[in-house]
């Protein structure tokens, strides 16, 4: 339904509305072959779906979970993240033998599943331990102190930064790109931890 309601917004000829939607399960049969659709809440986007091919044991799953490599980067709209940093891969059949997450490096299996939730409840635990440690002071020292909105942004690079340092030695070794890409990770958790959780800082509300 969510795809359904964002193609209708952009109104893109060369995207069609689909004549079928659904809220949470579609069985299709194409030909001999039969395709299990599942909703399992937001992930990598909203509406994104898992197509799993139960007889072939192949799921689709798209930009969720990257084989061999840390997620490129954890979706731009914080609204998704809830659904992403719980679980990537949360729902997927357990008789799945292959994952295939789109623009393939190499098919994924289950232990890929595993390793992409281990290191995003990692980078999850450490942007929430930063969120209550990190030392604001420490951001006078690199901007200018009559400028908020300068001394916000410093907060959150810093933030980040923190959690990501503890991160990225843990995994540099073990997924491609997690010297690259945890920081900009580490930034939008973040922000989730912050705007979908409430995690304020010292930033929050204390009776």
């Amino acid at each position: 339904m969510q795809v359904a309601d964002l193609l209708r917004q952009t109104n893109d000829p060369n995207r069609p509305l689909p004549d079928v939607t659904f809220d949470r399960h579609l069985t299709v049969h194409a030909g001999e072959d039969v395709l299990e659709l599942a909703y399992h809440g937001p992930n990598h986007s909203p509406g994104n779906i898992f197509i799993n091919l139960p007889a072939q044991r192949v799921l689709m799953l798209v930009d969720v979970v990257f084989p061999g490599w840390v997620s490129v980067r954890l979706p731009r709209g914080v609204a998704e993240h809830p659904g992403l940093a719980r679980s990537p891969g949360a729902g997927a059949p357990l008789s799945v033998r292959h994952i295939h997450r789109g623009p393939p490096d190499r098919l994924g299996t289950r232990d890929d599943v595993l390793i992409q939730q281990e290191y995003v409840a990692e980078l999850r635990a450490q942007a929430a331990s930063a969120i209550a440690t990190f030392n604001p002071a420490s951001v006078y020292q690199s901007v200018d102190p009559t400028n908020p909105w300068a001394i916000f942004r410093a907060y959150l690079d810093g933030v980040a930064s923190q959690a990501a340092s503890a991160v990225i030695p843990n995994w540099v070794d073990r997924l491609g790109g997690a010297d690259v890409y945890t920081l900009p990770n580490a930034y939008q958790l973040v922000e989730s931890l912050r705007i979908d959780y409430g995690q304020l800082g010292p930033f929050g509300i204390h009776p």
